[in-house]
């Protein structure tokens, strides 16, 4: 075999040699660096493979000097190599089974340079145990001489014997574990099994209850190979309340758990409580609307559908269907019932199941034409506002006619985070004739004014409420709070000192967040329209290109990232660039 090697090496280098023969006769004479060489070496000199492995070798090639380098694979009878990478300037030749420099690794002075091959031995399933050798012998030609140097690395392969497992079906996964259930419940079971060995068998696996086979299926796996066994659909009825031990078996392992089987629990049948009717005894105006709600809930196991009623009177003015599955319950509410059709006088209204009622008294009173109405009410009716900062309220007088000329009204804070600091009077009331008293603790307000100048009709502003956050209240373990602003009207008159009717008052919700100041800005962001997106960045108050420049700078700051829904300007749940260019797309449009 060494005789048939060396003579394909042979003849896969002759055309290089007359190319560096070539070159060392028409070639000036160079000035010698260093001695002509060629260097092979290999990565490892021993490996160990099973018959049919695939074994990389990996070649370093070093010419010093010299042309014409060339490298090939020797390789034990039968073996094979079946894919190479050669180094830069180099090419494989599969037919020569040999790497072969190009054109740029021979000039008329010798080349000087190092390279990496690697190639890919098939070890033949048919390989005996013992120890094989596969050499890369490298060879280049010396210009001045035109002499060949060889030079050669080895690698030892062992090759095993491969030893070959037995059959072995392993359980694992089995679901469920631990399990109770209801006497005649159907149970699915399932785990997984796998064949450790290294044959393919067939088994019998089987779902056992307490050593009984209560379902049972041939399963064949081949060496290595797994599968889900699945037994749907086990009837619980033979089996007494009490526990059990189930499981997945083979003839080789198994996997348990405990089944407990319970007794039918006895069900009762639906029944639709009512309680929490509200209003109960309320009197109201003669065409007034008014919204009824109470609390339905199905005391029994079972679930069931029922037609809910408000009944005034024994005649049903509204319905609706519910659903409630056993122990479940909901409120049920009449919206805007109108009374117009109810003479004066008292009447048994209340809420209706076919199981229940809950019923109280209604009085509806003949309407009296008054004089002029409105209704006051703070806007805007809800604000965000982070911790530390203020916002401001509007006392709004609607409906007004003749203006507004007096009043006397309160706002209440019910939450410490949220303290009333200022006050800003409207329609220039005199010092004389106003008056402003605020809470030492901050808690509420109270305004008297007279004389004062307004728009005649319309909705007009009295007043404006300034509000200051602080981690107090709700808000002191660091989370968002909340308070309620309540309004109070006890007077309001208009230019000519008639009196105005209050029709309803509507205060306002101030929710207290804690955000820090967002990348190095001093203050923290504001919500300057109360929208909930937080436009004003660097927190000083207004919205500007500023803020865009530190939207982008700051999009991965802590206060962005954990507060998404307050900086997701374009509203798909996440942050990144394109919420820059929303922020800026909202503050050229408006």
């Amino acid at each position: 075999m060494k005789h048939a090697i060396q003579k394909r090496l042979r003849k896969t280098t002759a055309a290089l040699v007359a190319l560096a023969l070539v070159l060392s006769v028409l070639g000036p004479v160079g000035i010698v660096a260093a001695a002509p060489d060629v260097v092979v070496t290999h990565g490892t000199d021993s490996i160990t493979a099973n018959p049919g492995d695939e074994v990389q070798i990996t070649a370093t090639f070093v010419q010093t000097e010299t042309n014409a380098p060339g490298m090939e694979p020797l390789l034990p009878d039968g073996w094979t190599v079946t894919s190479a990478n050669a180094g830069d300037g180099w090419n494989y030749f599969a037919q020569q089974n040999a790497f072969l420099g190009g054109l740029s690794l021979s000039d008329s002075d010798g080349v000087t340079g190092t390279y990496t091959h690697t190639y890919t031995v098939q070890v033949p399933e048919s390989a005996a145990p013992g120890e094989y050798v596969v050499t890369s012998e490298g060879s280049v030609i010396v210009p001045s001489t035109s002499e060949r140097l060889v030079n050669s690395a080895s690698t030892t392969i062992t090759v095993e014997e491969e030893v070959v497992e037995p059959p072995n079906f392993e359980v694992s996964g089995l679901t469920p574990t631990d399990v109770t259930v209801t006497q005649g419940d159907l149970v699915d079971v399932s785990a997984t099994i796998e064949n450790t060995g290294d044959e393919e068998a067939t088994q019998s696996v089987s779902f056992q209850v307490d050593g009984s086979v209560v379902a049972s299926q041939d399963v064949t796996l081949a060496g290595g190979a797994s599968t889900t066994v699945s037994f749907e659909d086990i009837d619980t009825s033979s089996l007494d309340a009490g526990s059990y031990t189930h499981g997945v078996y083979t003839d080789d392992d198994e996997q348990t758990a405990t089944l407990t089987v319970e007794e039918p629990v006895t069900t009762t049948p639906a029944n639709f409580e009512v309680s929490g009717l509200n209003p109960t005894d309320v009197t109201v105006t003669q065409g007034d609307l008014i919204d009824v709600g109470a609390t339905v809930e199905n005391t029994g196991d079972e679930e069931a559908t029922q037609s809910v009623e408000f009944q005034v009177d024994g005649n049903v003015v509204a319905s609706q269907d519910v659903t409630l599955a056993g122990g479940a319950s909901t409120t049920v509410s009449f919206e805007d019932v109108d009374t117009s059709s109810l003479a004066p006088g008292s009447y048994t209204h209340g809420v209706y199941t076919d199981d229940d009622s809950q019923t109280a008294t209604l009085t509806v009173e003949e309407e009296v034409v008054t004089g002029k109405s409105s209704d006051v009410s703070l806007s805007p009716t809800s604000s965000e506002v982070v911790v530390g900062n203020t916002e401001t309220f509007d006392v709004v007088v609607e409906n007004v006619d003749g203006g507004v000329g007096a009043y006397t009204a309160t706002v209440s804070s019910d939450d410490p985070s949220v303290t009333i600091t200022n006050v800003e009077l409207l329609g220039n009331p005199s010092a004389q004739t106003s008056d402003v008293q605020i809470s030492e603790d901050g808690s509420s307000v109270t305004i008297n004014a007279a004389l004062m100048n307004t728009a005649d009709s319309g909705a007009v502003t009295i007043a404006t409420i300034e509000v200051t956050t602080q981690a107090e209240g709700s808000a002191a373990d660091g989370d968002d709070g909340s308070a309620n602003l309540s309004l109070g009207v006890a007077a309001l008159g208009d230019e000519t000192g008639q009196s105005y009717t209050v029709s309803g008052t509507s205060g306002a919700t101030v929710t207290v967040v804690s955000l820090g100041p967002i990348g190095n800005f001093q203050n923290p962001p504001n919500d300057l329209d109360g929208d909930g997106i937080y436009e004003d960045i660097n927190g000083d108050g207004t919205f500007n290109i500023v803020d865009i420049q530190a939207t982008f700078a700051n999009l991965n700051d802590p206060v962005v990232t954990e507060n998404v829904e307050k900086f997701d300007y374009n509203g798909d749940g996440k942050i990144d660039v394109v919420d820059v260019q929303a922020l800026y797309n909202m503050l050229i449009t408006g």
